[in-house]
C-alpha cells in the first residue's frame, strides 16, 4: 500500500502535523511529492486541501482514509520549494499551509467547492419536509454549493435528513477544485494529424481553404487571427474546415507578462557602460569571492556593498548578475518597494531583454501566476521584485542581491513573519550562492557583521564621475508658525524654478492635516477601530484611518463630548502640495504617495514624466527618498526631519538617519551640484547632523554603543509574541497567563539557553482594526533549542487558551 504524508490546510498549532493517507489505485501513477490533493479530514470527513510532503510504501495493511482527488498534475513545489516550506514553518513559527501560501502566488491557489446533485432514481418514497426542500432547492438551481444550500435552508451539515439522503445515494456531494485565476489562452489552428503527415489525401478545397492549408504546411501552426489575416479570409473559413476535419483548433497558453506592453521608459542608470576605477576594483573583489563561493572554496557567502549615494552600486551588481549568467547561474534581485520596481525593471530589461521575470504585489493575480510559471519552467534566469520574489522557484541560483537592505519592507507583517534577508541567506547557503547586500545606509546588524568579519565589506567612497555630495544646510524651524516652509527653503525653491532645475520635497505623512482637535474638549479625532488619530484628506473631504481604512465625515460629533472637530494641525503631502501651489502658482507639481499611486503602473508614469521635465517639483513620502535617479534634481527639502526621531522604537535613530541620508542623496546626481535643506526643531541633534554629511561611520560608532548597553541587535535576537482579540480583558489575561507559564517552563526545562523575557505589555498602538493587542518581548539567541522552546509554548497555549478568539503570533527579529 502506498501512503502519502500530507500537510492539511486550516490547522492550528496543536495539530499542525503530517497526516497519513492511503493513495487510491486510480491515481497512484500520477501522485508525486509536492502535488496538492483533496482529502477527507476530521470526524465529519470534510474535504480539505493538502500537499504531499512524503510518499512511502507499507507492507502492513492500515486503516487509513484515502485521498479523494488530485489537484496538480505536476508538483506545485520543487525540491527546494518543499525545503523552503519546512524552513518557514521551523523558523517563522507558522503552519504548513501558511508557509505554502507564501511560496506560491494567490492566482495559482485553488478553492475547493463542494457541489451537490440529486439522483432522482434513488430518491426514497417518503421524504420528510426538510428533505423535500433540499431536493427542490438543488433541482431548481445550477452548480449548487453544499454549504450555501445548508445556509439558505438553515440545515445543519450533520443533519440526519442529509445523512439519510447521502446513505441512499439520492444526494451526491462532489468536490470541485477551481483555480483562483485561469490561464489566458490563444486559439490556434493546425492541420489534422492525418493530413499533416500526408497519411490521407486532402479533400477538394476552395481557393481560400488552399491558402490556409499552404500557410499551415509552411509554419506548422498559427493563431486563428493570424491565419485569417495573412490569408485574407474570415475566421468562418477556418471553422468550416474544422467541422470537416481538415484542421484542428486548440488553445495555447499566453503568458501575461507585466511591463511588456509599456512604451520604452526613459528611466536609466544614466551612466556609461564602462565602470569607473573604483567600481572596477569593487567588482573584481566581489567576482573573486563569487568564484570561490560557487566552487565551495570560501566559507563567507555574504558581501556588503556599502557606498555613498550616487556611487554607482547598481552598476556594480548588474555586472555581477551578468557574470553569474555567464557561469550558467541564475539570479534574484530584490528592491524594497513597488515604487522602485519600474526603474529597476527597465534597467534590467536594457541589459537582459526578455530574460527577466517580475514579482510584486502591484501585479494582477493572473500576471503573478504567469510569472511564477515562467520561472518554474526555466524560461527566465533573472527575477526582479519586492519581498515575495525571494521565493521565486529558480533552479541553480548563483546570486541573490538585496538592494537597500536596511529597509523594514523586507520584513513580512503577516504570517509567516519572515525577513527576506534570512530566507536569502538560507537559500544561498543551500545553493552555494552569493548574497550581496547593497546600501548607502546598511542596517546596524549587517554593518556590524561586516566590520567584525562575518561578512565581506566592499566600499564605494566616491560618487560616480567625481561628482560631489550635496551641500547641506540645517534650518531651524522652531519659530516658523505660519507656514511649513522656512524662508531659506522657499528662496531655494524659487531659485531652482528660475534656473529650470527640479526639486524634491520629503514629508513622510500623507493626507492634509494629521491632527484634528475638538473645539469643545480638546480631544483628538480617533479611529473607532484603532487607537490612532484620524487624518483629514482634503481630496475626498473625509477623516481617514491609515491603519484599517476607516472613513468618516467631518460632521460626525466628538465621541467624548459631542462637540465639533474644527481645529486642524499638522501637515501631510496634500497640505504641502496646496501651499506650494499658492506660493509658486506657475510651478508644475506632482504628489507621490499611496493616494496617488493606487492605479497600475502609476509610479512608472509619474517618475517618467518627472524625468522628462514635465514637473518642476515632486512632493512625496518615503517613496521618493531612495533608489531613484533624476539628473536634473539639484535641490532636496526635508520638511520635518524630527518626525521619526523620538518614536518608541530602538531603531528610531537608524530609520531617521537612513531616510535623511537617502533623500539628500537624490540631488546633485547630474552635471550640476546639489544642495539640500533640512528643516528641524533640533538642528544640533547628532543623528540629523551625521545624516546631513552622510557620515555613516560616525553614526554607527554612536549607535552600536547604545545597542550594546541596552542589549539590542546585533548583540541579541528579538522574539515578539503577539496576542490579539476583540475582547480587551481576554487578550490581557491570556498574555499574562502565557508569560507566567513561559517563565516557569524556561526555568524548569530551558535553563541552558540565554533568555531575557520581558513582562507582557501593550504595544504603542494598542488596538488595530478592532482587535486589542498585547505582547511579550524576548531577548534571546536564535537556535534550534530556542525554536523547540517557542513551539512547545505555542502548542501549550493552543490547547489551554480559554477563548478561541485569541490569536497568537511570533515575530523574530522585528524590523
Amino acid at each position: 500500500m502506498l501512503i502519502a504524508e500530507i500537510a492539511v490546510e486550516k490547522t492550528t498549532y496543536s495539530f499542525d502535523k503530517l497526516f497519513s493517507y492511503a493513495i487510491p489505485e486510480q491515481i497512484k501513477l500520477n501522485v508525486q511529492v509536492g502535488c496538492r490533493v483533496i482529502v477527507p479530514f476530521g470526524g465529519g470527513n470534510r474535504k480539505r486541501q493538502g500537499i504531499i510532503l512524503n510518499i512511502s510504501e507499507s507492507l502492513v495493511s492500515q486503516n487509513l482514509k484515502y485521498i479523494s482527488s488530485l489537484i496538480d498534475e505536476t508538483p506545485i513545489l520543487n525540491t527546494e520549494g518543499l525545503w523552503l516550506m519546512q524552513l518557514l514553518k521551523d523558523t517563522s513559527f507558522c503552519t504548513y499551509y501558511d508557509a505554502l501560501k507564501a511560496l506560491i502566488p494567490a492566482g495559482v491557489g485553488v478553492k475547493v467547492q463542494m457541489c451537490c446533485f440529486v439522483d432522482r432514481k434513488k430518491l426514497p418514497k417518503n421524504l420528510s419536509d426538510i428533505q423535500y426542500k433540499i431536493v427542490n432547492y438543488i433541482q431548481s438551481k445550477k452548480n449548487v454549493l453544499f454549504e450555501d444550500m445548508c445556509k439558505q435552508l438553515n440545515v445543519s451539515i450533520n443533519d440526519d435528513n442529509i445523512k439519510s439522503l447521502l446513505e441512499s445515494g439520492a444526494l451526491i456531494i462532489a468536490e470541485n477544485a477551481r483555480r483562483n485565476v485561469g490561464d489566458e489562452k490563444m486559439l490556434m489552428v493546425r492541420l489534422a494529424h492525418e493530413y499533416e503527415n500526408e497519411e490521407k489525401q486532402l479533400p477538394k478545397l476552395t481557393q481560400k481553404q488552399k491558402l490556409i492549408v499552404d500557410l499551415l504546411k509552411d509554419v506548422g501552426c498559427a493563431s486563428v487571427k493570424e491565419a485569417a489575416y495573412f490569408c485574407a479570409v474570415t475566421t468562418a473559413v477556418i471553422k468550416n474546415m474544422q467541422s470537416k476535419g481538415i484542421v484542428e483548433l486548440f488553445g495555447k497558453q499566453i503568458y501575461r507578462i507585466p511591463y511588456n506592453d509599456l512604451k520604452n521608459s526613459t528611466l536609466s542608470i544614466s551612466q556609461q557602460d564602462t565602470l569607473t576605477d573604483e567600481q572596477k576594483k569593487s567588482f573584481s573583489i566581489i567576482k573573486e569571492y563569487f568564484d570561490n563561493i560557487v566552487s565551495k572554496k570560501c566559507q563567507k557567502d555574504t558581501i556588503l556593498l556599502h557606498g555613498v549615494t550616487g556611487s554607482g552600486k547598481t552598476k556594480v551588481f548588474i555586472e555581477l548578475v551578468r557574470y553569474a549568467l555567464s557561469q550558467n547561474k541564475t539570479a534574484i534581485v530584490l528592491v524594497p518597494e513597488i515604487a522602485l520596481t519600474p526603474q529597476t525593471v527597465k534597467i534590467f530589461q536594457g541589459y537582459f531583454q526578455n530574460d527577466i521575470a517580475v514579482i510584486h504585489s502591484g501585479l494582477s493575480m493572473g500576471e503573478r501566476a504567469d510569472e511564477f510559471k515562467r520561472i518554474q519552467e526555466g524560461k527566465v534566469h533573472v527575477v526582479v521584485g519586492t519581498r515575495s520574489a525571494i521565493f521565486a522557484p529558480l533552479e541553480n541560483i548563483g546570486l541573490i542581491v538585496i538592494d537597500e537592505e536596511q529597509e523594514s519592507a523586507y520584513q513580512s507583517e503577516k504570517s509567516p513573519k519572515y525577513h527576506a534577508r534570512d530566507i536569502a541567506r538560507a537559500r544561498c547557503k543551500k545553493n552555494n550562492a552569493m548574497l550581496l547586500l547593497s546600501s548607502a545606509t546598511p542596517s546596524i546588524e549587517s554593518y556590524h557583521n561586516a566590520v567584525t568579519g562575518k561578512y565581506v565589506l566592499v566600499q564605494l567612497k566616491n560618487r560616480f564621475a567625481g561628482r560631489k555630495l550635496p551641500n547641506v544646510y540645517m534650518v531651524d524651524r522652531s519659530e516658523c508658525y505660519t507656514t511649513d516652509f522656512t524662508p531659506e527653503l522657499e528662496a531655494a525653491i524659487r531659485n531652482n524654478l528660475d534656473k529650470k532645475e527640479q526639486t524634491i520635497l520629503l514629508i513622510n505623512r500623507r493626507g492634509y492635516s494629521t491632527t484634528i482637535i475638538c473645539n469643545e474638549c480638546g480631544e483628538a479625532a480617533t479611529c473607532p477601530n484603532c487607537s490612532v488619530p484620524l487624518t483629514y484628506h482634503m481630496v475626498n473631504g473625509m477623516f481617514m484611518c491609515h491603519y484599517c481604512g476607516h472613513m468618516q465625515q467631518p460632521s460626525v460629533p466628538c465621541s467624548a463630548c459631542g462637540g465639533s472637530f474644527v481645529k486642524y494641525s499638522g501637515a501631510g503631502t496634500q497640505k504641502i502640495e496646496e501651499q506650494i501651489n499658492q506660493v509658486f502658482p506657475n510651478a508644475s507639481v506632482v504628489r507621490i504617495d499611496m493616494d496617488t499611486t493606487m492605479s497600475k503602473f502609476s509610479h512608472e508614469k509619474m517618475f517618467n514624466d518627472f524625468l522628462a521635465g514635465k514637473y518642476d517639483i515632486m512632493i512625496g513620502t518615503q517613496m521618493v527618498a531612495k533608489g531613484l535617479n533624476f539628473p536634473n534634481v539639484t535641490l532636496v527639502g526635508v520638511l520635518n526631519a524630527d518626525q521619526s526621531l523620538y518614536t518608541q522604537d530602538f531603531r528610531s535613530y537608524e530609520r531617521t538617519f537612513s531616510l535623511i541620508t537617502q533623500v539628500v542623496g537624490r540631488c546633485g546626481r547630474g552635471e550640476i551640484d546639489g544642495r539640500a535643506y533640512i528643516q528641524t526643531c533640533n538642528p544640533q541633534n547628532h543623528v540629523i547632523m551625521q545624516a546631513a554629511v552622510q557620515d555613516y561611520d560616525a553614526f554607527y560608532k554612536d549607535e552600536i554603543q547604545i545597542r550594546k548597553l541596552s542589549l539590542y541587535p546585533p548583540f541579541c535576537d528579538l522574539c515578539m509574541i503577539g496576542f490579539a482579540s476583540e475582547n480587551k480583558d481576554e487578550v490581557k489575561t491570556s498574555a499574562l497567563i502565557f508569560g507566567k507559564h513561559m517563565h516557569k517552563t524556561a526555568k524548569e526545562k530551558y535553563s541552558d539557553i540565554p533568555l531575557r523575557i520581558l513582562e507582557p505589555c501593550e504595544p504603542l498602538i494598542e488596538k488595530i482594526a478592532g482587535k486589542h493587542r498585547y505582547r511579550i518581548m524576548i531577548k534571546c539567541r536564535r537556535s534550534k533549542r530556542f525554536s523547540e522552546f517557542i513551539w512547545e509554548m505555542l502548542q501549550w497555549f493552543d490547547v489551554n487558551k480559554k477563548s478561541k478568539s485569541i490569536q497568537i503570533s511570533v515575530d523574530m527579529n522585528i524590523s
